[in-house]
């Protein structure tokens, strides 16, 4: 991780999910807000492993209002990301649907999609990989 951590590993953890949802919060607000429903942060996530400890995993969906064109809400949405200090890359799914992928500058990803017929902007989200004390066990879920 880019960001110095607290040593205490439930502080830590909290860190973590902290600057990823800052990240969250920063990346749905390059969406215009007439063009949303509503905006749904999960108060919770997974702690999953990864290469050199564990991440954070967290997410945002947020419903667009009738007859606004979600690739293009998409297509914006990952532009404006670039603008605002984001790389963003993208690829295809099986479906053919595009999915990009943003990393702020302190590592956090997030993966941004469409469902529901390309009415919902659902955003994934992942910490850095972060190191926790040899015999802690984090929750699955925090």
């Amino acid at each position: 991780m880019k960001n110095e951590l607290p040593a205490d590993p439930q502080d830590r953890i909290a860190a973590a999910k902290r600057m990823t949802q800052k990240a969250e919060s920063r990346v749905i607000a390059l969406v215009p807000a007439a063009k949303l429903m509503e905006v749904e942060q999960l108060d919770t996530g997974a702690i999953l492993s990864c290469s050199s400890g564990y991440r954070w995993t967290g997410g945002v969906r947020a419903p667009l209002h009738s007859g606004v064109d979600g690739k293009a809400v998409q297509a914006a949405l990952a532009s404006a990301a670039s603008d605002h200090g984001f790389t963003v890359t993208d690829d295809k799914l099986l479906t053919g649907k595009t999915r990009y992928k943003l990393v702020d500058d302190t590592g956090v990803e997030l993966l941004v999609t469409m469902y529901k017929r390309e009415t919902l902007v659902n955003i994934t989200s992942a910490s850095p990989c972060f190191s926790l004390p040899e015999g802690f066990h984090p929750p699955s879920v925090y």
